[in-house]
């Protein structure tokens, strides 16, 4: 959908979130990010400790679902939401096909940690899906996954 390569001005990202308790209608709290590409990472994992902390954010008990693990490259994890999301609301027909950024990059910056991480397994099989679905086509190849039964779970029914 959104390219993050398309989002800097002169070379410098900047991201602003107000969260809104909708319920009053009042803004609860300003988040805000500035990077360059070589500081992008570690800017991003700074507003991610920053946004937890805030919400109060505790790990899920031990046994209690796939453990969450931070990505170590976070802005290559929103180029991959951001091409799921584009993907999904094109696939509703809210999106043109025609805007979505090309899927290789992302698939190709997944690839490796599909390999390791579960939840990175789960996106790069949710981006290939919906890929096909919609018919988009990527020459990035399959991707080795990690040995996880919710990975293999999701392959099963994506392969029916």
């Amino acid at each position: 959908m959104f390219s993050p390569a398309s989002w800097p001005r002169d070379g410098v990202y900047q991201l602003n979130l107000r969260l809104w308790e909708v319920k009053k209608f009042r803004e609860r709290r300003q988040f805000s990010a500035r990077w360059t590409p070589a500081t992008a990472d570690a800017e991003l994992a700074r507003l991610r400790d920053e946004l937890g902390r805030f919400m109060e954010w505790r790990p899920y008990p031990e046994g209690a679902g796939i453990a969450y693990v931070p990505p170590p490259a976070p802005f290559g994890w929103i180029d991959a939401l951001g091409a799921s999301l584009g993907l999904f609301l094109a696939g509703k027909g809210v999106w043109p096909q025609a805007l979505l950024a090309p899927l290789d990059p992302s698939l190709a910056a997944l690839a490796p940690r599909a390999a390791v991480d579960p939840v990175a397994a789960l996106a790069w099989l949710t981006l290939r899906a919906r890929a096909r679905e919609l018919g988009v086509g990527f020459t990035a190849g399959e991707a080795a996954l990690v040995d996880h039964p919710a990975v293999a779970a999701a392959l099963e029914l994506l392969d029916k």
